[in-house]
């Protein structure tokens, strides 16, 4: 068990610890715990803090990740980690938090985002149909921005060509839509809802 910072605060220590045995199988009875310590840092005095500070809340995400491990499991904590590619669906990865209070923050320098992007994009893109020349998601939609061309993936064999927009629905939701820049067959004048902003 890791925690996320040095305490000595015993109410916090017990929590933990609860969640921790909560999920443990024991193979037999269990009389005593001894708890030891692999490292012994000085404590600084705390002072209290009358408003919320950045500091305070970084503190309580750590402290709530540090909980979440405790009761999943480490593998079971995940965050997404920029990826240095143009395709949205690769865009990001799924990684594991080492431990309690690092982060990963790796370069981007590659990918200068110039267009705004959804942070929830669907699992595989939506086919929409189209009204007289204007894609329908539930209602026909109004193109606000765009295109984003995004031509990518050779190396890999998934292969995008796509001109994304921004588009507005009459709810006033903002949506992110594409279609193919070389469309096949089954795909021909058709477009696709990829994600949904915020």
């Amino acid at each position: 068990m890791h925690l996320a910072d040095a305490s000595n605060d015993e109410e916090r220590m017990t929590a933990l610890l609860r969640e921790l045995l909560g999920r443990t199988q024991l193979a037999a009875p269990v009389y005593e715990l001894h708890l030891r310590c692999a490292q012994v840092v000085p404590m600084h005095p705390s002072h209290g803090e009358l408003f919320a500070t950045a500091r305070g809340e970084q503190e309580g995400l750590l402290r709530l990740i540090e909980r979440l491990q405790a009761r999943l499991g480490p593998e079971a904590v995940t965050q997404l980690e920029p990826h240095d590619d143009h395709r949205p669906e690769h865009a990001f990865r799924e990684v594991s938090i080492d431990r309690v209070g690092t982060s990963r923050s790796p370069k981007m320098d590659g990918l200068s985002q110039s267009a705004p992007r959804p942070l929830w994009l669907l699992p595989e893109p939506i086919p929409l149909i189209e009204q007289q020349h204007r894609p329908v998601y539930g209602t026909p939609l109004t193109i606000l921005s765009g295109p984003e061309r995004i031509e990518s993936g050779w190396w890999d064999g998934q292969w995008a060509e796509r001109d994304y927009f921004i588009a507005r629905d009459e709810q006033h939701a903002l949506l992110w839509i594409f279609r193919p820049r070389v469309p096949d067959s089954a795909s021909r004048d058709r477009w696709y809802l990829h994600g949904k902003f915020g």
